[in-house]
């Protein structure tokens, strides 16, 4: 045993130090991750402060009054309703305003031209003379402008086509400004304008991408690799390991989606290894002193591991789902603390799991009492008695046809209440059988009793427990009609509130509840609530009964918190009950 346990001690030993090992390469790894991403944020920074700047330069002339002024002067050149003075005007105007130091200060060149052939630059020492003339339809990025009037695109880095003699590859921001034929303004800046390769570390390779495949600017002499780490950008993953030329080689990409630019970051997994290195014999000596330390102190202490162990093995052994309801739980004394806690989470998990086989049996306990009361509340012996007599008496009075018809109600309120086959039925299903119970009620009270059903579409479908409403109407004819001696009227009523909530009402004209039978009835409901809720499997108070607490029990064990019953008197004094459903898990709203 005491060999087993050292051999294992020594082989988790060894897959530890692997880990280790390997951890420390990722550890390395990662740091190089982090490092390859302050990079790519940094550029993007660049790039987007020259973008910010560029877009600056724009919104500066739109917001300028005396400039647009001018460029929507010039759009009506060759107008005869605009004088030629004018016209020259704003073309004066707007040449000077563009030779406003601020617009050539930080990018190469700022312009403005219309399908008129008018174009007006900025000027700066590095700009120069551009041209005067020029087709529109050949600038390659007008049709992309033209489709987004108004927005600022940006164009991928191109031959200067606007220098007179000297024609740098620059990039541009370019925008048609809203309006009928208003021109276009455009910002340009060198290619290599801001990108400080000063700040991009040995072994990172940086290619800055427009519209995930124009190239603005990359370090990497290799085309073939570049075109590698366009690949990469196409993959939409922010990070990715992946081999070039047999070369294992860490990506990291940073993106700016509003202007399509994206920053890849690339470089050789060997830097992470070679960092790793430098203190790797450090690491590997300290854990072969770890290794011999801990086969030295697992020989000390594994004396005192094993009676411990014994016992508690002897513990487990003899639980079982049989044994663990009568199963004595009893605390040993150890002297490793590491033991008290085992035996302490033995012990609770033992008892968590007695405490499941109890509510497991109060649940299957429950279950059979609720089957119980559902077929005891099927059948009335009161009613069917009363029943019965009616039908004698109306036999020895006359041969009716009520007699048939009273035989035929009363035989489908029998067959809907006995057919045990159905717990829970949709309420359309309920209402038919009332209305069976209903007709028997009239056959009984003649003309002295009016039933009113009101029951909107869309809730004729909820599922409601089986002949509940009959409980709720025979307590309405059981108990608030004892002292009346008008008309008698029964209310059913189904509706959505305005919280959203179905809500099932049942109201009469009687004397209404008593404040006992209130506070009887509400203790009564919490009671079966409180021991429905905690499955309870000593209940004194059972859910049987024909009454309102056997109506609220059916309903809280289908419905749960999702259903809440309120009893009470309306302001004219008669009994109401209301049935809220809800609809979400949100119950705050629900209210009386």
């Amino acid at each position: 045993m005491i060999a087993l346990l050292l051999l294992l001690t020594l082989l988790a030993t060894l897959l530890l130090t692997v880990i280790s090992i390997y951890s420390v390469s990722d550890h390395s790894k990662l740091q190089l991750t982090q490092a390859m991403g302050q990079v790519a944020n940094n550029k993007l920074g660049q790039v987007s402060a020259q973008y910010n700047v560029m877009e600056d330069s724009i919104q500066f002339i739109l917001s300028n009054p005396e400039m647009l002024q001018s460029i929507t002067a010039l759009s009506h050149e060759g107008d005869s309703h605009y004088s030629t003075d004018y016209i020259n005007t704003a073309k004066k105007s707007l040449a000077r305003e563009m030779r406003l130091n601020y617009l050539g200060q930080n990018v190469y060149r700022v312009l403005y031209y219309n399908e008129f052939g008018q174009v007006y630059s900025s000027s700066n020492a590095q700009t120069g003379r551009i041209v005067e003339t020029f087709d529109l339809t050949k600038i390659p990025y007008i049709t992309s402008a033209n489709k987004k009037p108004g927005k600022n695109i940006l164009v991928a880095p191109h031959t200067d086509n606007w220098g007179y003699s000297e024609k740098p590859m620059v990039y541009s921001v370019v925008k048609e400004i809203y309006g009928e034929n208003l021109g276009y303004l455009e910002v340009q800046n060198k290619q290599d304008h801001g990108m400080n390769i000063t700040d991009i570390p040995k072994g990172f390779f940086v290619t800055i991408l427009l519209n995930g495949k124009d190239i603005l600017f990359t370090n990497a002499a290799d085309s073939d690799f570049v075109k590698y780490q366009t690949s990469m950008a196409a993959s939409g993953n922010s990070t990715m390991e992946n081999s070039y030329q047999g070369d294992r080689k860490l990506t990291v990409i940073s993106r700016d989606k509003k202007r399509d630019v994206c920053i890849v970051v690339s470089c050789s997994e060997e830097i992470a290894l070679l960092s790793y290195l430098k203190f790797s014999p450090v690491f590997i000596g300290s854990i072969l002193l770890f290794i011999i330390c801990s086969i030295l102190l697992l020989l000390l202490v594994i004396r005192r591991l094993l009676r411990p162990l014994s016992l508690i093995q002897g513990m487990i052994e003899q639980t079982s789902l049989e044994t663990i309801p009568n199963l004595e739980l009893h605390y040993h004394n150890y002297d490793s603390e590491e033991f008290v806690h085992i035996q302490k989470a033995y012990i609770h998990m033992a008892q968590r799991l007695r405490e499941a086989i109890s509510k497991e049996n109060s649940a299957e306990f429950l279950r059979l009492q609720a089957q119980f009361d559902m077929l005891q509340a099927q059948v009335n012996p009161h009613f069917i008695y009363n029943v019965l007599n009616i039908i004698s008496a109306q036999a020895v009075a006359e041969n009716s046809e009520e007699i048939c018809d009273t035989c035929s109600e009363l035989a489908e309120m029998l067959r809907y209440s006995t057919d045990t086959t159905e717990r829970y039925v949709p309420l359309k299903k309920e209402i038919e059988g009332l209305e069976h119970y209903i007709y028997l009620l009239q056959a009984r009270w003649q003309d002295k009793i009016v039933f009113e059903i009101s029951i909107v579409e869309d809730m004729q479908s909820i599922l409601v427990p089986k002949m509940f409403l009959q409980q709720l109407i025979e307590n309405c004819v059981s108990h608030a009609f004892t002292q009346i001696k008008d008309i008698r009227e029964v209310v059913v009523k189904g509706y959505i509130n305005e919280e959203g909530y179905y809500v099932l009402e049942v109201f009469d004209n009687g004397a209404g509840f008593s404040e006992e039978s209130l506070v009887r009835l509400q203790g009564a409901f919490d009671r079966v609530k409180r021991k429905l809720k905690n499955l309870d499997r000593n209940i004194e108070d059972k859910i049987g009964g024909m009454g309102l607490k056997n109506a609220y029990a059916r309903l809280y064990i289908l419905y749960g918190t999702y259903m809440h019953m309120f009893i009470g008197n309306n302001e004219k004094g008669s009994a109401f009950i209301k049935v809220i459903f809800r609809k979400s898990l949100d119950d705050s709203k629900i209210h009386d």
